[in-house]
């Protein structure tokens, strides 16, 4: 077993291109990856997954501050509506 200490998410490593390419890690900047995208909720970046009723699923929240990580607006799996423009202040 190994230890990977880094500053990319875990999800980045270990996941799928699709994931990290939503992120702008791997070529894309900005726009939808197989409803995946990168948005700004609430003055926050989040990463969203469409769903099929208007709204957003909160996949991961992309901060540095670890408040944001306390605050249930941000929790992974919550539902808020999901805007046609990427402006979701």
């Amino acid at each position: 077993m190994s230890i990977i200490w880094s500053i990319i998410p875990e999800e980045i490593i270990f996941a799928s291109s699709d994931y990290a390419t939503c992120l702008g890690f791997m070529g894309s900047d900005q726009g939808e990856v197989n409803g995946l995208t990168k948005a700004n909720y609430l003055g926050r970046d989040v990463v969203l997954l469409r769903l099929s009723n208007g709204r957003g699923r909160i996949m991961s929240l992309l901060s540095t501050d670890p408040a944001d990580f306390m605050d249930t607006r941000f929790a992974p799996n919550g539902e808020i509506n999901f805007p046609e423009s990427n402006e979701l202040q």
